[in-house]
């Protein structure tokens, strides 16, 4: 797995983490992707967006 995710170290994870939290919550209700109301909710769209940011940075970061 660490091949695929990029690793900013501690501080640096946490912040993608946040910044992809963000933008799912933006994004995927925008897309359709919408699960019910309520906190559980909110903390399942803030991992996906930032375990696909992290993913999109590691691919990025290897293939440049």
């Amino acid at each position: 797995m660490s091949l695929l995710v990029a690793d900013f170290g501690l501080i640096g994870n946490i912040v993608v983490g946040i910044a992809g939290a963000i933008i799912a919550g933006w994004l995927l209700p925008y897309i359709g992707f919408v699960l019910m109301g309520g906190i559980l909710a909110e903390i399942i769209n803030a991992v996906i967006g930032a375990v696909i940011l992290l993913l999109v940075i590691g691919l990025v970061r290897r293939a440049a």
